[in-house]
């Protein structure tokens, strides 16, 4: 998969509150920051038309929409209210339930291709801990992690889990008995932490960071395929992907010399 140069879009807005698309059940969620530690949740119609508002632990890391399409999952990182599910249908939302793990304060979490499972990634310690969504129960003490996650991904055929750690190693998890496999260390220098893990509608998987992007292979060892340094004197530390259905095309947020930007990278296949 070939890629150009990254185009810059425009600045970006800074906002008092953050809103989390969930587009493909046509909600929106915006995350009030007037209170840090008990934000208030708005849900919205993609009409904008409000379904409902609760308070919930905070500080919020994501809010994610179960497959079933009927459960908000709002992941903290309050290491005493964790995890919070909220029931949302046209007649409003449900009072959260609240999911505790064994250990840690949750960075980071992503379901399973197939919906079934939540991981959750944590530090102090760090850890990956798992939710049965049919139950909603942990299960088990967790799995322990050589460093901190800085983001979690699951691979297009959901074969593997990928962690990215803070120490700028690329933890493979083999999904189908839960075991860490080889590392893999992705080559250069780059502040700890500085690292992204996106994965296309293609599957092809990408890194990005302070002015590189790295394309990594599909299956283990997951080993640099291909990489582009410098990516662009305008947009010298680009964040996570954002892909276009179709996979053509993803967004990327960072910063330049006059602030916040957008950027936008074309895929090619070879």
């Amino acid at each position: 998969m070939m890629h150009s140069m990254p185009r810059i879009l425009s600045c970006a807005l800074l906002l008092a509150a953050a809103f989390l698309p969930l587009a493909h059940a046509g909600y929106v969620v915006s995350v009030s920051s007037a209170e840090p530690t008990a934000p208030l949740l708005t849900v919205l119609t993609d009409r904008l038309q409000t379904v409902g508002r609760v308070a919930v632990s905070g500080p919020v890391r994501q809010v994610l929409l179960a497959d079933d399409g009927r459960r908000l999952i709002v992941v903290s990182g309050n290491a005493a209210a964790p995890v919070t599910i909220i029931d949302i249908s046209g007649s409003g939302l449900g009072l959260p339930r609240v999911i505790s793990l064994p250990s840690g304060t949750p960075t980071h979490a992503v379901l399973s291709p197939d919906g079934n499972r939540l991981v959750v990634a944590t530090s102090g310690p760090s850890h990956l801990h798992f939710i049965q969504m049919s139950t909603e129960q942990v299960l088990g003490a967790g799995l322990p992690l050589p460093a901190a996650a800085v983001d979690v991904e699951f691979t297009r055929d959901g074969a593997h889990l990928l962690v990215l750690t803070t120490t700028n190693i690329l933890q493979p998890v083999r999904v189908s008995d839960w075991q860490l496999l080889a590392p893999a260390a992705l080559p250069g220098a780059f502040p700890a932490g500085s690292l992204r893990l996106s994965v296309a509608p293609f599957g092809g998987l990408y890194i990005t960071g302070p002015d590189i992007l790295l394309e990594l292979s599909e299956a283990p060892p997951f080993a640099e395929v291909a990489r582009t340094s410098p990516l662009n004197s305008a947009l010298t530390h680009p964040d996570k992907l954002h892909f276009t259905p179709s996979g053509n095309r993803a967004y990327v947020t960072g910063r330049m010399a006059a602030g916040p930007a957008i950027g936008l990278i074309d895929f090619k296949r070879a």
